[in-house]
């Protein structure tokens, strides 16, 4: 099952969540809660480890990166993996994981596959509890979601 809109592809793989940012450069705090609200819907009442694969982020505020490190913003979250691309990127991850600590375990890879393995520790079996329809909260309009399934 998966979820797409322009800026994220959402999907659950093996007991693993998967967040793919597409073409997201800078995350401020309102795109952070608007992320993080859409995900929950997506997940309901379940956990999963997290994926985050940070595409071409370039910059991330500090009052989006400890909304993102907040209890409830990591709701739902029980281990996150930030796959990156970039020196950048493992800055942002750094502050992220070190200076502003998230609430779950959490640690920045430049390889997929051994964020995969570090992730599968964390995983629980409630992949078919999620069921469609989804119907995230798309209040700008020009984000048409896709789901699929």
């Amino acid at each position: 099952m998966s979820f797409e809109n322009d800026f994220q592809a959402i999907r659950i793989q093996e007991g693993i969540l998967h967040v793919i940012l597409k073409n997201v450069e800078s995350i401020d705090l309102d795109f952070a809660k608007h992320m993080v609200h859409e995900r929950k819907l997506f997940i309901k009442d379940n956990a999963f480890p997290v994926l985050i694969d940070c595409g071409v982020l370039g910059s991330m505020d500090r009052d989006a990166r400890l909304y993102l490190a907040d209890d409830e913003s990591c709701k739902g979250l029980l281990a996150c993996a930030l796959f990156i691309h970039s020196p950048v990127q493992k800055i942002i991850g750094n502050f992220y994981v070190n200076i502003n600590p998230p609430s779950i375990p959490s640690k920045v890879f430049t390889d997929h596959e051994e964020a995969i393995f570090w992730l599968s520790h964390f995983k629980v079996n409630n992949e078919s509890n999620i069921s469609l329809p989804f119907t995230p909260n798309n209040t700008s309009g020009n984000n048409p979601i896709k789901i699929f399934n």
